[in-house]
């Protein structure tokens, strides 16, 4: 008889064969203590509280001025500190837009080909000298537009319309086209299906932009708007359905094995993502629509994990930080939503917080023991449930276990247990007389709008006589 550990703290990691791995973490993210250099516990991921109500398809969002704006459909809006929605003026098309200020308008790219700026009272079409641009990137007072094949051209400085006729340039180090263009760090990223050339501004010439030698990157970029950056790392969707960051002239992979693997089998080019960071934590979701499914990756741990709403993909389908708030729009109805660490639902909609334990043998007591069968006696879980709600579901939360032997092809059924009612912190929840296996992983889940984080698990075990 021993007391074991189970693996329950960890990323979600599935291999192509469940016979290798097959862990799952939904909703939640590893902790890293850096003192301790090791994963801690899996901590909940923020709800989303309705910030401001909508009824359309949701285009992009951006700030301008200090306020936030939406093309929601085929109008542009301005959604106040209070969430009030104001009608600004009508954006033709359906496309997916970008947005962007220099200080004096806004600046809206959408995917149809048309390029936009709004001061407030006029909107003005971009015309001379524009081709269709579907990108577009800032530096140094002047705006730079993508469209298709190796062009990008330059506006005049402070006029983001204005294109003379002679500044433009090719990205032609590789033939392939352009997907974006994209700022970071003072450099300009020309992006390409296959490959990425790494640009600055030099001040001189028509346009004042030169390449930067021998700075070819050689991975290209495989979802336009996979894009997004924090202070430190660029972060995107490769040509190869893996995902990168990026910094300086150095594209790492950060896919795992068993986030490569789900790429495999996703449509991966009309991907979307994101960077934010909360309390202290930088984080890069990115959501696959026609997969129907979303991935957060921890820039901490260099984990993954899954989030969903209501069973498929995330709500959210942009993000933008305005009046001190993590705003994401939803892409079923255009609201504006707010990203939330002390909400425990995605607008009344409750979020299943879930996590797919390690396997547990019984090579624990030796490599000779290996397949014998073990009996469980007894599974205990620590976990930390904060406070609950006073009525209603969330008063006396509970937690859910189920077990599978066949490495998570089937699972046992359902085991609840009580973790504690308002007031409660620390929690040790016991699950008992748990049969006997000779493997198995715990899935365990709690569906009750309370704070919720998982910090170890153990069992008693025992070989079981021949």
């Amino acid at each position: 008889m021993a007391v074991i550990p189970v693996p329950l703290v960890g990323a979600t990691y599935k291999h192509r064969s469940g016979q290798l791995a097959s862990q799952r973490t939904l909703n939640m993210y590893p902790e890293f203590n850096q003192e301790a250099n090791d994963v801690v516990s899996l901590q909940p991921t923020p709800g989303a509280s309705l910030f401001s109500a909508a009824n359309g398809i949701d285009r992009g969002i951006g700030l301008y001025s200090g306020e936030l704006y939406q093309v929601l459909g085929g109008n542009l809006y301005k959604v106040t500190g209070a969430g009030v929605r104001e009608l600004q003026v009508a954006i033709p098309g359906s496309g997916r837009c970008l947005l962007r200020e220099d200080g004096a308008v806004l600046v809206i790219v959408s995917s149809d080909g048309v390029a936009y700026t709004w001061d407030g009272t006029t909107l003005t079409t971009g015309t001379t000298n524009f081709e269709a641009p579907t990108s577009m990137a800032f530096m140094n007072s002047q705006f730079l537009y993508t469209s298709s094949g190796q062009k990008f051209w330059v506006s005049d400085v402070g006029t983001p319309l204005t294109v003379n006729g002679s500044n433009f340039a090719f990205a032609y180090s590789s033939p392939d086209d352009l997907v974006r263009i994209y700022d970071f760090n003072q450099r300009i990223y020309m992006m390409g299906a296959e490959t990425i050339e790494p640009w600055y501004n030099s001040g001189t010439g028509n346009p004042p932009f030169d390449r930067i030698e021998g700075a070819l990157i050689t991975v290209g970029l495989g979802a336009r708007y996979s894009v997004s950056n924090n202070d430190n790392f660029m972060y995107f969707i490769g040509d190869d359905k893996t995902a990168y960051r990026l910094q300086g002239a150095q594209a790492g992979r950060i896919s795992d094995v068993s986030f490569a693997n789900a790429l495999e089998g996703y449509t991966t080019t009309d991907a979307v993502g994101f960077c934010y960071t909360l309390q202290n934590q930088n984080f890069y979701q990115v959501t696959f629509p026609t997969s129907n499914a979303t991935w957060l990756y921890h820039e901490e741990t260099g984990k993954w994990a899954e989030l969903s709403t209501n069973s498929g993909r995330h709500l959210a389908n942009d993000y933008a930080y305005a009046y001190g708030k993590h705003l994401v729009s939803d892409y079923r109805d255009g609201s504006i939503m707010e990203l939330k660490t002390e909400v425990y639902d995605d607008n009344g909609t409750a979020i299943i917080r879930l996590r797919d334990s390690g396997l547990i043998d019984s090579g624990y007591f030796g490599p000779m023991y290996k397949g014998r069968d073990v009996e469980m006696k007894w599974l205990r879980i620590v976990m930390e449930v904060g406070v609950g709600i006073a009525t209603g579901q969330g008063s006396e939360p509970t937690i859910a276990l189920r077990y599978s032997d066949d490495r998570g092809k089937t699972w046992s059924a359902e085991m609840t247990q009580s973790i504690g009612v308002m007031g409660d912190y620390m929690k040790e929840v016991i699950f008992d007389q748990l049969g006997t296996f000779s493997e198995r992983m715990i899935r365990v889940s709690v569906s009750d709008p309370v704070h919720v984080s998982f910090h170890s698990a153990s069992a008693d075990v025992s070989l079981c006589l021949d």
